[in-house]
């Protein structure tokens, strides 16, 4: 099982979504895995993107700034989830990867 820190290889994971390539900014998310118990079951809106980090609207009005490194997340719409270190470039940059 591949943690949060795992440092396997790109040819052992699997190929990124479509979803996964594309900025995340507008898009709900709910982180499903965390090294911060904290984070896991956080919910809302993505409302900036950075290469390291995530900021989320949460549905009660407070934003959180959250680590891409530290969770593994899924989007509202799919049931796909996805490593946010697996994300860790920036946005405009992950748009070009073939996996």
């Amino acid at each position: 099982m591949m943690t949060p820190h795992s440092r396997e290889g790109p040819d052992r994971l699997p190929r990124l979504p479509d979803w996964a390539r594309l900025p995340l900014i507008g898009a709900c998310i709910r982180i499903t895995r965390s090294t911060d118990p904290s984070l896991v079951g956080l919910e809302g809106i993505v409302i900036s993107e950075t290469q390291r980090t995530l900021e989320i609207l949460t549905p009660e009005g407070k934003t959180k700034k959250v680590l891409k490194r530290v969770v593994w997340f899924r989007p509202c719409s799919h049931d796909e989830e996805i490593a946010g270190m697996r994300l860790e470039r920036r946005p405009e940059d992950r748009i070009r990867i073939n996996g």
